[in-house]
C-alpha cells in the first residue's frame, strides 16, 4: 500500500528512510525529534550538526546514526503566520523534498511524521492538506511506500466542514436503514457535538466527552448485525475479448457464465483508458498485488483492495456494487467504513488518499491494504 496512515511510533517501522523534523540550525530548536534521538544515538546528533543549516521548506538526506534504516532525512518546515506567506506551498514542498531525497537515495520505503502539526503553529487540518497533496502529486509519478505517522490522533484533524458532513450522512444512513437508536460515538456533555469514539475531547468546546453507550439493538441481541443489507449486484457475464476488452464477434459469447473480478477489472480500464500503472497507482496499492490480481483469475483480494480499485476506476455506486460483488463483497450500512465510502462515490469524490483519511480519522480500515 504506497500510502497508509499508521499512529506506530516513526522508529517502530521497517523503512529505509526516517524523516526528523528539525530547525534551521541546531540551535534553533531540538535538533532530532525525540523518539529518533533516544534510538539514534549520539551518531545520529553529530550528523545533523555535520549537515549545518537547513532552510524552511527544504529537507536534507544524512546518516542513520544507530538507527536501522539507510538514512535520515532531516526537514525543516515553516512557521505559520496567518496563511498570506505561502506557508502552505512551503510545506507542500518540504514534504516533496522529503520523498524527493528517499527516492535519490535508492529507498523503497519511507515514514513521516505530520511536519509542522505540533510546533509551527499550522491549523491541523491544513497540515493534514498539505501533506497529502504533497504526497498524491509524487505517487502519481513514482513508487514509493510510504508511512504517514501520527503518534496523537489530536493532531490529526480533517477540515471541519468535511468532517461534519460525513458525520451527518453517517447518522442519515444507520437512521434511513434500521439504526435510529444507534449511538456508537462519544458525545459532548456541553454542546451535543459527536466525535468518533477513539477522540478523548469535542472539537467544537474542547471539553472531556461522555463514553459512549451501546446502541438498543445490541443490547437486546448481542449477535446483532446489519438487517438490511445490500442486495447482491447482478452478476456480470463473460465476453469473449480483443485486446483492451472489445467483444469477438467472431466467437460465440459464453452468456451462461459469470464474469472473474480480473476479467471484468481489466474490461473497465480499459473501457476507461486507464493503463496498470495507472490504475494501481490511483488504486494506493502495490504495482505487483495488481499483477497478481490480473494473472490470477482465482485470486481473492480482500475487501479494501476491491474498494480501492473501485474507486481508481471512478465507477458509480451500481458499478461499485457490481464489481466488487464478483469478488463475493457488498457494502453494508451496518457498517461506518462502507458508509463513508458510498457517500465519497455518491459525492464523485474519488481520491483515495482523501477517501483514507476519512476512515482513518472516524477509526475505520483504509482502502488499498
Amino acid at each position: 500500500m504506497p500510502l497508509t496512515i499508521v499512529t506506530d511510533s516513526i522508529v517502530s517501522l521497517p523503512v529505509d528512510a526516517l524523516v526528523n523534523t528539525t530547525g534551521s540550525t541546531t540551535a534553533s530548536r531540538p535538533a532530532i525529534d525525540a523518539a529518533l534521538r533516544e534510538a539514534g544515538g549520539p551518531q545520529l546528533q553529530a550528523e545533523r550538526e555535520r549537515l549545518g543549516r537547513i532552510e524552511p521548506g527544504d529537507a536534507v538526506a544524512g546518516g542513520p546514526g544507530a538507527l536501522d534504516a539507510r538514512m535520515v532525512i532531516h526537514a525543516v518546515g515553516p512557521l505559520w503566520h496567518d496563511g498570506s506567506w505561502d506557508e502552505l506551498e512551503t510545506l507542500k514542498r518540504c514534504y516533496s523534498r522529503c520523498l524527493a531525497a528517499a527516492a535519490k537515495g535508492g529507498c523503497m520505503s519511507i515514514a513521516l511524521p505530520l511536519i509542522g502539526a505540533r510546533t509551527h503553529g499550522f491549523p491541523r487540518d491544513r497540515v493534514l492538506a498539505a501533506a497529502t497533496e504533497a504526497i498524491g502529486e509524487f505517487l502519481a509519478e513514482s513508487d514509493l511506500d510510504i508511512y504517514l505517522t501520527v503518534d496523537d490522533r489530536a493532531l490529526f484533524r480533517l477540515p471541519r466542514l468535511l468532517y461534519g458532513k460525513i458525520e451527518t450522512y453517517i447518522g442519515e444512513q444507520t437512521v434511513a436503514h434500521g439504526g435510529a437508536d444507534a449511538d456508537t460515538r462519544r458525545r459532548c456533555p456541553i454542546c451535543g457535538h459527536g466525535a468518533p469514539s477513539h477522540a478523548e475531547v469535542c472539537d467544537a468546546c474542547g471539553r472531556p466527552l461522555l463514553q459512549p453507550s451501546a446502541p438498543r439493538s445490541q443490547q437486546e441481541n448481542p449477535a446483532w448485525a446489519d438487517t438490511e443489507p445490500r442486495p447482491v449486484p447482478r452478476h456480470l457475464k463473460r465476453r469473449p475479448r480483443h485486446a483492451c476488452g472489445s467483444s469477438d464477434a467472431g466467437t460465440l459469447r459464453q452468456q451462461d457464465a459469470e464474469a472473474t473480478f480480473a476479467e471484468e477489472l481489466s474490461r473497465l480500464a480499459c473501457e476507461k483508458g486507464l493503463s496498470e500503472t495507472q490504475l494501481y497507482r490511483r488504486a494506493n496499492i502495490d504495482r505487483k498485488l495488481l499483477g497478481k490480481i490480473l494473472s490470477n483469475g482465482a485470486y481473492q483480494p480482500s475487501k479494501e483492495t476491491a474498494l480501492a480499485l473501485a474507486v481508481a476506476l471512478h465507477l458509480n455506486l451500481e458499478g461499485t456494487l457490481d464489481l466488487i460483488g464478483l469478488a463475493g463483497y457488498t457494502l453494508s450500512h451496518g457498517d461506518t467504513g462502507d458508509i463513508i465510502v458510498e457517500y465519497f462515490i455518491e459525492q464523485g469524490q474519488w481520491n483515495i488518499h482523501l477517501i483514507n483519511e476519512a476512515l482513518f480519522a472516524f477509526d475505520q480500515e483504509q482502502l488499498g491494504r
